[in-house]
């Protein structure tokens, strides 16, 4: 590998970007410019590009809070994203080339998110490895529950009868574009339930699956047209992951989320290397009831990472 620059992100770079992630092994949709900058108004971009001999070697993903980058505090995980060619030896390179630009920029301390190993393509821990070395220390872990729906465990006793009653009270599961009926439900429950809103408002989860269709999806539970339940889908090559799940009063007592998840894991996205049904943490707190009915349909722990690297301790 020749020489690396690094770059700030700018417009003039969006088709080049874009296409660098869908041949990156460790980038989703996510990390796309049309989903980074749907809420560019909460966050101070300060996204980097690395390359090497005229061709774009890595992208960092991240956000400017005053002398503190974020990688990215506006999505689930955020990471270098490299290519299949990169090298452990070239990773190096790229590393303190990343770090000595953000020293330049007066950035003091990155807050770093790696992407979990399931979302990988390919084994892209390079960064994990750097961080360490350089003296990064360990913030924070969340622990997502994780199924793989080709080899699965089988489903907690609980977990089938709930199954069982949806089918006995006739409930139908599909896909659905209800997105409203479906927001409103969300809204009540995680007000009721926890006094919080969905991180999206209404209008952003709309625009963003009007740009991304095939990968932003609502599975619904529903009875005599009424939607009872249902799971919004983020897919992405490897992984399906729910990033919300909600069912109404009717819904709980009738089974209606078990057979969304249930449809999910043993039907739609059998295929699938993982499904990830997110993390059961409310604050610093793990939601147990939650938790054990993820467990009940197979899920076991995959661990999410946050570093946080002080760059002046970054050998020179």
């Amino acid at each position: 590998m020749s020489a690396i620059s690094v770059e700030r992100y700018h417009p003039a770079l969006r088709e080049e970007w874009d296409r660098f992630v869908a041949a990156s092994i460790n980038g989703t949709f996510l990390h796309n410019r049309d989903y980074m900058e749907y809420h560019a108004d909460r966050f101070e971009d300060h996204s980097l590009v690395a390359s090497s001999g005229g061709r774009i070697v890595a992208l960092l993903p991240a956000n400017r809070s005053g002398d503190v980058i974020t990688s990215h505090g506006g999505l689930t995980f955020g990471g270098l994203l490299i290519g299949e060619s990169m090298k452990s030896s070239e990773f190096a390179e790229l590393f303190e080339s990343i770090a000595g630009e953000l020293r330049t920029s007066g950035i003091s301390v990155l807050d770093y998110r790696p992407a979990p190993y399931i979302y990988h393509r390919y084994p892209a821990d390079y960064d994990v490895y750097a961080l360490f070395r350089a003296g990064a220390v360990l913030t924070r872990t969340t622990l997502l529950s994780v199924v793989r729906p080709g080899a699965p465990l089988p489903l907690q006793e609980r977990r089938r009868r709930q199954i069982r009653k949806a089918e006995r009270a006739g409930l139908q599961v599909d896909e659905s574009d209800d997105i409203p009926a479906y927001w409103e439900m969300l809204s009540k429950r995680l007000a009721e339930g926890h006094g919080t809103k969905p991180v999206h408002t209404l209008e952003e989860i709309l625009r963003l699956r009007a740009r991304f269709t095939d990968n932003i999806r609502l599975f619904a539970c529903t009875r005599d047209s009424e939607m009872l339940g249902g799971v919004l889908v983020y897919e992405s090559e490897r992984v399906a992951r729910t990033q919300y799940i909600a069912g109404s009063d009717e819904g709980r007592t009738v089974g209606a989320v078990d057979a969304v998840l249930n449809y999910l894991i043993a039907s739609r996205y059998q295929s699938k290397e993982f499904i990830d049904l997110g993390s059961s943490e409310e604050g610093e707190t793990m939601n147990s009831g939650l938790v054990e009915q993820k467990e009940g349909f197979g899920a076991r722990g995959v661990a999410m990472q946050r570093m946080e690297l002080r760059l002046n301790k970054v050998p020179a």
